[in-house]
């Protein structure tokens, strides 16, 4: 595959709905010669991907989080009030996140941070529980801690070298 075009950086990825079409492009992209693949878009979580392999096949979801500055130093998962799929991922026993590990990733861009820089992370659903502010709760409105992202920000080429290998 030829990466060079399919890995072109976008300039806008706020709001999270230009990060998820650049995602799913990337994905698409990558999976392209593999006419059985099939990319569901709101699969519980923002990208579900089933992908042949040879002897059975392999699904993995993407979350895609966008920052643009929408909360003070923090993104918003779940519906606002503790409830939905991102969250109850999250409330995974430690046993159930290294399952989750091997077929989850949650894509960040900071939106905030120009184009070119060191502005995207991916992380596992342990990392993202990781990264909550006030850890994950039912009842309240959930975010992930922007400081806690930041430590794990790497430029497009890296993320899109990370989430294709993911794959």
């Amino acid at each position: 595959m030829d990466d060079s075009h399919s890995c072109q950086e976008q300039d806008v990825v706020y709001p999270e709905e230009q990060f998820e079409k650049a995602l799913a492009s990337l994905i698409q992209a990558h999976l392209q010669g593999h006419a059985a693949s099939v990319i569901v878009p709101k699969f519980g979580l923002d990208l579900a991907v089933f992908m042949p392999l040879p002897s059975a096949s392999r699904v993995v979801f993407v979350e895609a989080k966008s920052y643009g500055g929408q909360r003070q130093g923090g993104v918003g998962f779940g519906n606002g009030v503790g409830k939905g799929p991102q969250v109850d991922l999250l409330l995974s026993s430690i046993d159930q996140l290294a399952i989750l590990d091997s077929h989850v990733r949650w894509a960040f861009a900071d939106a905030t941070q120009p184009r070119g820089t060191t502005r995207y992370a991916l992380l596992t659903c342990s990392q993202a529980r990781d990264a909550a502010m006030g850890g994950v709760a039912r009842g309240k409105q959930d975010n992930f801690r922007i400081s806690a992202l930041k430590a794990h920000c790497i430029a497009w080429p890296t993320f899109c070298e990370k989430l294709l290998a993911f794959l």
